[in-house]
């Protein structure tokens, strides 16, 4: 009987336990009598049902049966109620009770947790109800069925989950609320509770993940249900929760100079290097603006990567190199790559100044002809090779008379330390009129007029006079100092 009821109960005895007695001075007086209305204390069993909270099948044949002491209450009734059907039996002078009821109830009952009503009831009719949960598993075809959640959400823990160890999850069947699932991991076994709704959890501690080297372990989950029938488990967990276990990225040459040079950089590249320590599910990435590239690892750590030619020159445009260590239990360690990449030569400078201009006339190839030339190892003039000494190319007397009139166009070559090289053509590094003397035409005097020829140098000219259809050489006849008259 519930509390409310027992209250209902109560007003209906306080209203007809009110009597009236009249006394001499005709005044009436009440009296009352006092009624307890306190609930009983909820009884509590010495055990579960079944002395586990679970009625197996060669359990199912017995009366279920609760006992308890309820050492305020002799005299009480106790109550077993379940699925519409209950059950009745007393307290004792002592304050001992025993209630039960037949095995005949679980017929046509399914494998499950149910509870039951426990209700005492005092002298008085105040009653306080107790649930009692338990399970029933009689069925013996019905094997438990067995999941296990991916650990840490992947199967692997790495350092940072590791520190604080890790929880395994899963779910199960035909298990009884409070029973256990058994976890193996190395030849630890660890126990997880189950649920009402078949969930289980077990879980490892940090320590003990710390005592484990790092590797690859198989993981071994059981369930077994109240009648013997047995259900496993098992898959493969990666363990990296030591720091010691992140690998030191180191490079090699990139090239043999470890500087990339023109033809370098046209051509497929190969980045390689070394893994200081190798650990399970590791993979290398090299990343370059939205390019990303995975590595080989060998066994022995050492890892390569072949960028192709027609990638190379955007790959290495930013000229460093950003690569990730990445392990199957998610640590991660990165290392930047700076690269030297040479691929132009020098622009080619020169100063040249022959007379104010850059025109050689004949005078000047008397004489050698120095001037400054920058960016160029060699230079190719007329057949003849150049080679700059401090930035000054020289070309003797005779290499410039042996020039041809016109401009002079020399072919440079260039090459640096880093392998680059090329030829190019300096167009009008200067001019050459020394085979071009100028001629002096003079016309045949009017009358009587004459034509003087002032004082000249005959030395870089040659002179010609033109008379009607005649034509007469001068430069025989005037000598230096000497000034002729024409009539």
């Amino acid at each position: 009987m519930s509390s409310r009821q027992s209250e209902q109960q109560l007003a209906a005895i306080l209203q007809s336990a009110v009597s009236l007695y009249p006394v001499a001075d005709d005044t009436s007086t009440l009296q009352t009598r006092s009624v307890n209305i306190t609930p009983p204390a909820p009884l509590r069993p010495y055990e579960p049902i079944a002395m586990d909270g679970v009625i197996a099948a060669w359990e199912s044949g017995r009366n279920i049966h609760l006992r308890g002491r309820a050492e305020s209450e002799p005299g009480a009734t106790v109550t077993l109620s379940f699925n519409g059907e209950s059950w009745h039996s007393t307290v004792n002078k002592w304050g001992y009770w025993n209630a039960s009821m037949p095995p005949s109830v679980l017929n046509g009952l399914a494998d499950g947790d149910y509870s039951l009503t426990l209700t005492i009831t005092d002298k008085a009719g105040n009653s306080t109800d107790t649930q009692v949960g338990f399970g029933v598993y009689v069925d013996k075809t019905i094997k438990p069925t067995l999941t296990v959640d991916p650990i840490s959400g992947d199967n692997a823990v790495n350092v940072a989950e590791g520190i604080y160890g890790v929880e395994v999850h899963g779910s199960v069947t035909h298990m009884p609320a409070n029973s256990h699932i058994t976890v193996i991991l190395a030849g630890q076994k660890y126990i997880g509770g189950v649920n009402d709704k078949g969930e289980w959890t077990a879980a490892i501690p940090s320590q003990d993940l710390q005592a484990l080297q790092d590797g690859v372990y198989s993981l071994k989950v059981s369930a077994t249900d109240p009648n013997g029938k047995t259900t496993a488990y098992q898959q493969d967990v990666t363990l990296i929760t030591h720091v010691s276990s992140l690998p030191h990225i180191s490079f090699d040459k990139v090239t043999a100079d470890n500087v990339i040079n023109k033809e370098e950089s046209q051509n497929d590249l190969t980045f390689s290097g070394d893994l200081s320590v190798v650990v399970p599910g590791q993979q290398l990435l090299l990343c370059s603006g939205d390019a990303v590239y995975h590595a080989q690892i060998g066994s022995d750590g050492h890892w390569q990567v072949t960028i192709p030619s027609s990638d190379v020159a955007n790959f290495i445009s930013l000229g460093e190199i950003r690569v990730y260590a990445q392990d199957g239990a998610g640590n991660s360690t990165d290392a930047m790559l700076e690269l030297n990449v040479v691929t132009k030569l020098p622009d080619i400078y020169y100063e040249i100044n022959i007379g104010g201009d850059t025109t050689l006339n004949q005078q000047e190839a008397q004489h050698d002809l120095s001037f400054y030339l920058e960016g160029v190892k060699e230079l190719t003039l007329n057949g003849k090779n150049y080679t700059p000494v401090n930035g000054m190319v020289t070309i003797s007397a005779d290499d410039l008379q042996a020039l041809p009139d016109g401009e002079v166009s020399p072919l440079a070559t260039r090459w640096d330390e880093y392998g680059n090289h090329d030829t190019q053509i300096i167009e009008n590094l200067f001019n050459v009129a020394t085979h071009q003397v100028p001629t002096v035409t003079l016309n045949q005097p009017s009358g009587d007029s004459a034509a003087a020829v002032p004082h000249s140098d005959a030395r870089a000219t040659e002179s010609h006079y033109n008379a009607s259809d005649s034509s007469y050489t001068l430069a025989d006849h005037l000598q230096q100092h000497q000034v002729q008259s024409l009539a």
